[in-house]
């Protein structure tokens, strides 16, 4: 399980806890590709 340490900034809004930028990004996969990326999240032990 990934764990993400969360922070409040001066104004009080959540922050994550990374040194370093990281820009949100989106994909699009099929039914069965998101099902086998599951199937080998779980097998290393992450969600």
């Amino acid at each position: 399980m990934v764990r993400v340490m969360l922070r409040r900034d001066i104004q009080g809004k959540f922050t994550l806890h990374y040194d370093d930028y990281r820009q949100v990004r989106s994909l699009r996969l099929t039914d069965d590709t998101w099902k086998a990326l599951g199937i080998v999240a779980e097998c290393l032990g992450m969600t």
